[in-house]
């Protein structure tokens, strides 16, 4: 036996959750740019300063409520991306018609 088919689900499903995770924040952080560059006019080198400020406690509640909201955004929209993915591959995957082998019946010849 080439390889043991828990541990190569286990690598299938790892690899799915990973992906899902890096293609969650990368969505994130890609609306969050978005959102302070286009609608804010914070200039790019400011941007980290935006980020330190979510991180850490601070008195303005504005830099955290922006990036733990793109958080959840992002996380929604690679959910949703997900399973819609998951229901084009079920509606592909389907076979019309019987599958396998069948036994004809000897009384209708």
């Amino acid at each position: 036996m080439n390889s043991d088919p828990i541990v190569s689900l286990f690598v299938i499903v790892f690899r799915r959750v990973m992906s899902f995770i890096i293609l969650s924040v990368l969505l994130s952080l890609i609306l969050w740019c978005w959102l302070l560059k286009s609608h804010f006019g914070i200039p790019s080198n400011k941007l980290i300063v935006w980020l330190q400020a979510a991180w850490s406690p601070s008195e303005s509640k504005l830099p955290e409520l922006f990036f733990y909201g793109s958080l959840a955004i992002g996380t929604l929209c690679t959910s949703v991306i997900y399973l819609l993915i998951g229901s084009w591959w079920k509606k592909r995957a389907t076979v019309p018609g019987p599958r396998g082998g069948h036994i004809e019946d000897a009384r209708a010849r």
